[in-house]
């Protein structure tokens, strides 16, 4: 049974024990700083040797873990009778669905079912893209255990990635395989990834994980005819439609009028554009040493005036207890440096907890760490990439890195 890393980023009660651990040994026993500095720079790194030790989850326990959030959607036909099913994923706790659109075309009528057994019948559209084979549904629920969208563009070849699906028609039993990342395929406007399997092909709307849990892809309805080939869909593509200003429609108005990608999927008028925010000269020049002042200093409202209104939310699930400890908020293109900053915000106190950069185009380890200094511990991980790690007063960095030493994301806590 292979041991997977997992980094439960969004985890505030571990976070915390960390802060509680690392404050208390600095301040009583400063001469064993450095030791408890590589032990959690380790646990970062998601080091094998710590996975093993510790009894990390598994591929079959994050499969186990991940299958609470992948449903069956069963679309039925003018007879009544089911047309055609296909997996989905829940992406937040009160009802919101990644779906291919390829499951809902025509569809006048759709069941949900989550894998406990529960269903519902009342399924309505926020926003779809024909062209990648993407819909994002909205079911009244609550309490629903949700799955991170992650970032598709960190996916490097080679990477060994989880499909989680349901591979037996009408069950909703859910299946896990690894399967490997070849690269990607070149469509007409959009790309897909090539995964490598020996189980058959997954069904269409499945999850695809990266080692944290994070949905880097799902399985696209489209099959490709190769033996041993899955082709998915970058979940990055996905992102943009999360944020969708567009009310939730019902599958009958959506199918018997209108051009679904268009405002007319509306039942209401669209929601005017998020403002930017205004950043501050020192945020721009220096942002990762600026936000790391920011831990449980700023609130939503405070990070907003700087970076702008954030996309939807997600919540920030502990991956072991699935306890939802925070949530995340995406901050697209916010500084020229980055495509992407992510804030977590912990559930009880309200303020940041966690930030997460993702650089706009390259950015070596070389040049950030030059920038940075040299006070860091560097590890390579089992996949051979390389993660740095920096110790700076109250809070940590940590650097994620790709198989070219180019720079994945950049943690703070």
């Amino acid at each position: 049974m292979s041991v997977w890393p997992v980094r439960p980023a969004e985890s505030r009660k571990i976070i915390g024990v960390l802060y509680r651990l690392t404050d208390d040994v600095a301040r009583i026993y400063p001469a064993y700083w450095p030791f408890v500095l590589i032990a959690i720079s380790g646990l970062l790194a998601s080091s094998s040797a710590f996975s093993q030790s510790t009894g990390s989850l598994s591929a079959d326990e994050l499969a186990k873990r991940a299958s609470s959030s992948v449903v069956r959607i069963d679309v039925y036909g003018d007879d009544g009778e089911v047309s055609q099913s296909g997996a989905g994923l829940v992406l937040s706790t009160d009802g919101t669905i990644l779906a291919n659109y390829a499951t809902i075309q025509n569809a006048q009528k759709a069941t949900v079912w989550l894998n406990n057994g529960d269903a519902y019948d009342d399924v309505n559209v926020v926003d779809v893209d024909k062209r990648k084979d993407l819909a994002v549904l909205k079911i009244k629920a609550v309490g629903l255990t949700a799955l991170r969208l992650g970032r598709s563009d960190a996916v490097q070849p080679g990477d060994s990635l989880l499909v989680v699906g349901d591979r037996t028609s009408g069950s909703n039993r859910a299946a896990a395989s690894e399967e490997l990342f070849r690269g990607t395929r070149q469509e007409t406007g959009y790309r897909l990834f090539e995964l490598s399997n020996a189980n058959g092909h997954a069904s269409a709307g499945s999850p695809v994980l990266n080692p944290r849990g994070d949905v880097v892809a799902i399985i696209e309805a489209k099959v490709d005819p190769g033996e041993g080939v899955d082709l998915a869909i970058p979940a990055d593509y996905a992102a943009g439609m999360l944020v969708s200003p567009n009310a939730p429609r019902s599958l009958e108005s959506m199918n018997t009028g209108g051009d679904s990608n268009s405002p007319d999927l509306l039942s209401s008028p669209p929601e005017p554009a998020p403002s930017r925010g205004q950043p501050s000269q020192a945020l721009q020049s220096d942002p990762i040493g600026y936000l790391q002042h920011k831990i449980r200093v700023w609130d939503r409202d405070a990070a907003a005036q700087q970076l702008g209104q954030p996309g939807r939310g997600q919540d920030a699930v502990d991956i072991q207890t699935e306890d939802v400890i925070g949530n995340t908020f995406k901050y697209k293109n916010p500084l020229p440096q980055f495509a992407e900053i992510d804030l977590t915000f912990d559930e009880d106190s309200k303020l940041l907890s966690v930030a997460y950069l993702y650089p706009q185009g390259v950015l070596s380890a070389s040049a950030l760490t030059t920038k940075m200094g040299p006070h860091f511990v560097k590890f390579i991980n089992p996949n051979g990439k390389a993660s740095y790690v920096y110790q700076g007063g109250q809070h940590t960095v940590s650097v994620q890195t790709d198989s070219h030493e180019n720079v994945v994301d950049i943690m703070i806590w």
